[in-house]
């Protein structure tokens, strides 16, 4: 049996569980898995794709069966998780941790960071998988990967990912600015965005579309001729599907991510100061070529296959 000790960061959302989420789903019909959550909230989430739970308390006191190993994604550490670390490492289980940028490193045996250059760095006998080739994707990422993507010579389709740098006020600022010069935007909608507003937006901007519940972003990623999205999770979505992105960021670790992929030739980052007057200017300012060349070193920079890699080394380490 493999344990995955994740849960949902109020602040970060769901990434760092819906990666494991992912994980544990290629996993499962190769060893028992059992996720450690803390809530019931979450835990119906996994109840949904029948995926077994318990809490971080009863991992450490259930005698009937024990772990092979234990993989931690986690956003930050708290003291029953690294209660939890702790007592992996004394039961001499195998221990993983997924984490992003070298943040908030953990005594474990191997560690799987898919940053393109970690904030903290790790030291040289680190044991793990390192850089974009070990980002976890859906499969249908590498789908789109393969397939060639030409650049329309007009910028039409927009794919807006909002984050946490929006509230509704902005958005629609965003939203009625798009559609006045003619773009086609589709939005992923945020938890915060609530239904009557989403009603409203496409009511008055007949050109707005919202994405509704999808089993994985490939599509509108690869459908889409730029992408206005933040600078996390989505700017490696972005970059597998050769999509050229514009990255807003809210916080340090967003602003180092979108600087990575910026020198990359991925994508552009937007200036906070500028971003709400000259966005229009800034997506006009992507000609052919440039999309053409982004997308390429996106597609180059990121392959969406780590998941399947992750897999062979779990295999190779015997974590599975």
């Amino acid at each position: 049996m493999i344990l995955f000790r994740t849960d949902i960061d109020p602040a970060a959302g769901v990434g760092t569980f819906n990666r494991s989420v992912y994980l544990a789903s290629l996993l499962r019909h190769r060893i028992p898995i059992l996720f450690c959550l803390p809530g019931q909230k979450i835990s119906s989430r996994l109840e949904k794709k029948q995926l077994s739970f318990c809490t971080p308390e009863e991992v450490m006191t259930r005698t009937e069966t024990r772990p092979l190993s234990v993989v931690f994604d986690l956003k930050t550490y708290e003291s029953r998780d690294l209660e939890l670390v702790r007592w992996a490492g004394d039961q001499q289980l195998k221990t993983v941790q997924i984490t992003d940028l070298g943040l908030d490193q953990q005594p474990v045996d191997y560690t799987i960071d898919a940053s393109l250059q970690p904030m903290i760095l790790y030291k040289k006998n680190k044991q793990g998988l390192f850089g974009p080739d070990y980002v976890i994707l859906h499969t249908k990422f590498r789908h789109f990967h393969r397939i060639k993507k030409t650049p329309s010579k007009k910028i039409k389709e927009i794919l807006m990912i909002p984050g946490g740098a929006f509230n509704y006020r902005r958005l629609r600022k965003w939203v009625e600015l798009l559609c006045a010069h003619g773009y086609r935007l589709k939005i992923f909608p945020e938890p915060w965005l609530k239904k009557s507003h989403k009603k409203i937006l496409k009511r008055i901007y007949p050109a707005l579309k919202f994405v509704g519940k999808v089993e994985t972003r490939a599509r509108p990623f690869f459908e889409a001729d730029v992408a206005l999205i933040p600078a996390d999770r989505s700017a490696y979505e972005a970059a597998a599907c050769g999509t050229p992105a514009l990255y807003f960021c809210t916080g340090r670790e967003q602003e180092y991510l979108a600087d990575n992929f910026e020198k990359l030739g991925c994508g552009y980052k937007i200036l906070p100061e500028k971003e709400d007057r000259d966005i229009v200017a800034q997506i006009r300012s992507l000609d052919v070529c440039q999309r053409e060349e982004m997308g390429a070193q996106g597609k180059k920079t990121v392959d969406a296959g780590g998941v399947y890699r992750i897999i062979d080394f779990f295999q190779k380490k015997a974590i599975i």
